[in-house]
C-alpha cells in the first residue's frame, strides 16, 4: 500500500513538472524546422521564395501568413509575428491558433494571458488539432486559464490520443495511473504508457516500468494486450469497450 501511494505521488509530480515544457518543445521545434527552411532559402540567393511568401500572405493565404509568423518569430521580431499569427488565426488555421495559445501561454510574441490561450486552443482543439487538445487538456489539470477539472482533462487528452499523439496517451496514462478525472485502473494506465513509449515518448517506458511493480504478470499480460487493442482500433473505442 506504502509502495502504491509513493508511486501515485511520483506520478502526480512528474506530470506537474513536465505539463508545461512539452507545449513550449513544440512551439520551439515548429518555429526552427520551417522558419530555418526559409532562411535556408534565403542564405542561397533564392530571395524569391521570401517574396513569394510575403505575396501570399498579403493576399490572405493563412497558412503563408501563419510561415512568416515564424520566420518573423525565428528572427525575434516579435511584433511582425503577432501580427500575421494573429491574422491567420482570425482566418480559422488551426495551427496558427494554437500556436497563437502557446504564445499567450508562454509569453512569447504576446503577452502572458492563459484566458487568452485557452480560447485558442480551444478552437483549434474543435477542429481536431491534437497539439491544441492536448495543451487545453494540460491547461485543465493544472487549472490556469481555466477551473480545475480532471474530468475535461481526460476528455481533451482522450480525443488527442486516440489520434494517435504520443504526449496525450502518456497524460492520459497519468490520470489513470492516479484516478484523477477517471477511475483509477493501473491496467489501463500500463497500456497507455506502454503505447506511449511505443510512441518514443520520454519518460513514458519509466512511468510504465514503475507502474508494472504493484500489478500481476496477469495485469501486464492484460496491459500488453490492451496496447496492441488501441494501435489496431483506437484509444476510446478500446477503453470503452471494457
Amino acid at each position: 500500500m506504502f509502495k502504491h501511494h509513493l508511486l501515485r505521488t511520483s506520478l502526480f509530480a512528474t506530470v506537474l513538472v513536465l505539463s508545461i515544457p512539452p507545449i513550449m518543445a513544440n512551439a520551439d521545434g515548429l518555429r526552427t524546422e520551417q522558419a530555418d527552411a526559409l532562411e535556408a532559402s534565403a542564405a542561397r540567393g533564392d530571395v524569391n521564395a521570401l517574396t513569394r511568401l510575403r505575396l501570399d500572405a498579403q493576399q490572405g493565404d493563412s497558412k503563408a501568413q501563419f510561415e512568416l509568423a515564424l520566420l518573423y518569430e525565428n528572427r525575434t521580431q516579435l511584433d511582425q509575428a503577432a501580427e500575421w499569427l494573429q491574422k491567420a488565426a482570425n482566418q480559422g488555421y488551426a495551427r496558427a491558433q494554437d500556436h497563437l495559445g502557446v504564445q499567450y501561454f508562454i509569453s512569447g510574441d504576446v503577452p502572458y494571458d492563459a484566458c487568452q490561450a485557452a480560447a485558442w486552443w480551444r478552437k483549434a482543439a474543435d477542429q481536431g488539432d491534437m497539439d491544441a487538445q492536448t495543451n487545453l487538456g494540460g491547461q485543465y489539470f493544472l487549472g490556469e486559464g481555466v477551473p480545475q477539472s480532471f474530468g475535461q482533462a481526460a476528455a481533451w487528452w482522450r480525443k488527442a490520443a486516440d489520434q494517435g499523439y504520443a504526449r496525450a496517451q502518456y497524460d492520459l496514462g497519468v490520470l489513470y495511473a492516479l484516478g484523477h478525472g477517471v477511475a483509477q485502473d493501473s491496467v489501463i494506465a500500463y497500456a497507455l504508457f506502454n503505447l506511449a513509449a511505443i510512441g518514443n515518448y520520454k519518460n513514458a517506458a519509466k512511468l510504465r516500468d514503475e507502474d508494472s511493480a504493484n500489478m500481476t504478470d496477469a495485469q501486464i499480460s492484460e496491459g500488453l494486450k490492451l496496447t496492441q487493442r488501441m494501435r489496431s482500433i483506437g484509444v476510446m473505442k478500446t477503453i470503452n469497450g471494457l
